[in-house]
């Protein structure tokens, strides 16, 4: 990775001010990630409609960065973790199958990789969390419409939230992240139908709700609490065997808290 930067940054000069130093105009950033890994899935019918499932995980993550600007610095980040899933199905008939999920999963430790300065160098550390899930797949109406919802509540152990930088007695700036226990829970559904030939619409809805124990507002940095789409085709057919499809497209997305500034902030930064 090789990033120009253009910045011209301030360092205390111990006088109680501050002294330019120079731009780093050639930075070698170096980063190296490598993940193993091995499973076990299985399914068995306990009937003729119902099936049950279970999973087994193991993962092991090593990652390396070399940060090469004004000095030379290196951070190790990786992390190991054996998960799990289990979920039932069930098979209404052939067109409409509801189905339940219990799965643990996590994001290895990492670190910033684009950092300009060393306040951005640094480490986040690994999050885990256990997901529950309900939902259903349908064909419908002799398959002309399609239609998959579900309900989910997302556990987490640990999950980063954000980052603040606090000024050390040195005057040199330090960039930490903040972790606290979450929750999110929300629904989904999707929906397609096909009326009649050629004509095709659609649409998605989806709504979140965020809560971490170390905020004293609800909203987690780019997870907006809406999003809804909605989509109508017509495909109109040449003798030449060529078609044309007109297509229009309609998307809203609601609230987006950008960052979060401090611990136990109470007013996260919206756009």
């Amino acid at each position: 990775m090789n990033i120009v930067q253009l910045a011209l940054t301030l360092l205390p000069d111990g006088k109680g001010g501050f002294a330019p130093i120079a731009p780093f105009w050639n930075t070698q950033d170096e980063a190296d990630s490598e993940n193993q890994g091995a499973y076990l899935h299985t399914i068995y019918s306990l009937t003729s409609k119902l099936s049950a499932s279970a999973g087994l995980r193991w993962s092991r993550d090593t990652k390396d960065f070399i940060f090469r600007h004004q000095f030379q610095a290196q951070m190790k980040a990786g992390g190991e973790s054996v998960d799990w899933k289990v979920g039932l199905d069930y098979k209404l008939n052939d067109r409409v199958l509801f189905f339940g999920t219990v799965a643990t999963g996590y994001t290895s430790s990492s670190f910033n990789a684009r950092p300009f300065s060393p306040a951005q160098f640094i480490s986040q550390p690994q999050e885990d969390l256990t997901n529950y899930e309900i939902g259903t797949k349908a064909d419908l109406f002799n398959g002309r419409v399609r239609l998959n919802a579900n309900l989910f509540f997302a556990d987490y152990g640990t999950r980063v939230i954000g980052a603040a930088t606090t000024l050390q007695p040195s005057g040199i700036p330090l960039t930490l992240p903040l972790v606290s226990p979450a929750q999110v829970k929300g629904a989904e559904l999707e929906w397609t139908a096909n009326p009649f030939k050629g004509f095709l619409i659609g649409g998605t809805a989806g709504w979140i709700h965020f809560h971490a124990d170390e905020l004293a507002g609800d909203g987690a940095p780019n997870l907006p609490d809406w999003q809804l789409s909605a989509n109508v085709s017509y495909r109109i057919p040449f003798a030449t065997g060529a078609s044309l499809t007109p297509r229009f497209d309609a998307f809203y997305t609601g609230d987006v808290f950008l960052n979060v500034q401090g611990q136990n902030c109470n007013r996260p930064t919206r756009s």
